[in-house]
């Protein structure tokens, strides 16, 4: 069964990244969304304060029994588009991925500064191309995914090639392909563009990714990402966001907004952290737990096996719930396209088993949900390996209207690509 409401225009977004971590920040309100590393040391602030003031903690304002078998999300007018990542070992968006043809980089500032088009071309080699990172290995971790997932759950995608040209008063205006100063645009270039302008999208972001691969990272004796040691700076384990702080979130979001997300799942011989949009959430499962049920759960025993087991994570809870989850999502393409590829063509699913701590029995209408601990369950394909380092952010369009007249390094923007060119371009290609 599909629940979802219709988007409404200019809501914020959400990203989620999901990768092989897991530690969360402790809350200042009342109930606590708990720590789930194996310290509960790390983090003082409530994860869900900056982004919803308002967002309901209460189990069942987020999630219920009455919810399995249901899909909640944004509806088929707003799946994201598909896109290639954009790998910075490809180039970036100056890579020349049309049978040779310009790049998206190179038709853009052909057609709005071509003074600069070898500036920008340095500009990208060098923080966004081949010359980013010298370690060949580190580079291939890099794309505009990011760019891309933002773009993709912010606006109508592209759906036609276009030929263009600005006129006098600085907007782009139709024009036959032969025409001076006519640039063609395929499908894939403003993608490419679109991807770029949004890396400098505002955003705030919760967790953290941690590089490496899951068999570097510490666990405790019971398989829980072990804590961080911040004062040593020995990063063992990762920084991440507790699975009840995922569930206010996703309830927030997807169920009651209708708002797209982002996740990034980790393989297990990858270091990558690279960004996916995710457009629904499915409730497979949901079941009302004892305290040695889930106690039992956590030491990776059934639930209903004749051992005593108290539940020992957290001494506050008075509640458990045993969670199924799902979160549909678009994967990126092998190459840029050009043509429109929806998003729902390439989807995959991440699958997330959890139990939900609660102040008082699930039962109890007035339950709220106070922390959660990720549970391997192999029979669903769900690990703590894949999901438990998230991040989220609310993510508003580029903050910029034009090129600056600095240039800035690092790995955001290009500098002398302008979002209001870019996003007024898409729009005409959109239409």
């Amino acid at each position: 069964m599909l629940c979802f409401r219709r988007m409404q225009p200019k809501k914020r977004l959400l990203f989620v990244v999901c990768t092989t971590l897991g530690v969360v920040a402790c809350g200042k309100n009342a109930p606590q969304i708990r720590s789930t590393s194996a310290s509960e040391t790390v983090g003082v602030d409530d994860p869900l304060d900056g982004f919803w003031p308002d967002a309901s903690r209460y189990l069942a304002d987020n999630i219920s029994a009455a919810d399995v078998g249901k899909t909640f999300g944004v509806d088929d007018a707003h799946i994201p588009y598909a896109d290639s990542a954009w790998r910075f070992d490809a180039g970036g968006i100056d890579q020349r991925w049309n049978d040779g043809a310009d790049s998206a980089l190179a038709k853009y500032m052909a057609a709005v500064d071509p003074s600069e088009a070898d500036a920008a071309a340095q500009w990208e080699r060098q923080n966004h191309g081949v010359d980013a990172q010298t370690d060949s290995t580190t580079r291939a971790r890099f794309d505009h995914a990011l760019g891309w997932a933002g773009a993709a759950m912010n606006g109508a995608p592209v759906v036609h090639a276009i030929d263009l040209r600005l006129n006098e008063t600085g907007a782009w205006e139709a024009c036959g392909e032969e025409a001076s100063g006519c640039t063609h645009f395929e499908v894939g270039d403003i993608n490419a563009l679109l991807a770029e302008v949004f890396l400098d999208a505002r955003g705030s972001y919760l967790g953290q990714v941690c590089n490496r691969p899951p068999s570097a990272i510490a666990r405790d004796s019971y398989g829980r990402v072990a804590s961080d040691d911040a004062e040593s700076r020995i990063y063992r384990g990762c920084q991440g966001i507790n699975p009840g702080a995922l569930v206010i979130a996703l309830g927030e979001s997807m169920k009651r907004n209708a708002q797209a997300v982002g996740i990034s799942p980790q393989s297990a011989d990858s270091t990558a952290t690279t960004w996916r949009p995710a457009y629904r959430t499915t409730v497979y499962g949901y079941e009302a737990l004892t305290e040695w049920q889930a106690g039992r759960l956590m030491r990776g025993f059934p639930k209903n096996e004749l051992i005593p087991a108290p539940y020992e994570w957290n001494s506050t809870a008075r509640g458990f719930v045993r969670l199924d989850l799902g979160i549909t999502y678009v994967e990126a393409l092998d190459a840029p396209i050009r043509d429109f590829v929806n998003g729902s063509s390439v989807a995959k699913e991440l699958r997330v088993a959890a139990i939900l701590e609660l102040d008082r029995a699930p039962s109890d209408a007035n339950a709220k949900i106070i922390g959660g601990e990720y549970i391997e369950d192999a029979t669903v394909g769900a690990s703590r390996t894949a999901v438990t380092s998230t991040i989220l952010t609310i993510a508003a369009p580029p903050n910029r209207e034009n090129r600056p007249t600095t240039l800035r390094g690092g790995i955001w923007a290009n500098p002398y690509v302008s979002p209001r060119e870019v996003l007024a371009l898409a729009k005409l290609a959109a239409e």
